[in-house]
């Protein structure tokens, strides 16, 4: 099942942050390497995190572009 992502061509965003015991950032990349529309952002700061929203609002408007739909 974990080869079949690799035939999904989904945009999709990883977020992580190193240390977090719940989602380990070993996990975020193994997942970056594994679905090929990807990107992985990994945050660094507190800051870093307080700006993921704005990131993933840049993220989903871009997706709707390249995919040609909108809202």
């Amino acid at each position: 099942r974990i080869a079949a992502l690799g035939e999904r061509r989904i945009p999709t965003m990883i977020l992580a942050w190193p240390g977090d015991a719940a989602h380990p950032l070993a996990v975020a990349e193994e997942l970056r390497e594994l679905l090929p529309e990807s990107h992985l952002l990994c945050a660094q700061t507190p800051e870093d995190v307080r700006r993921w929203p704005d990131l993933i609002g840049s993220f989903i408007r871009e997706a709707e572009k390249a995919s040609h739909v909108t809202t």
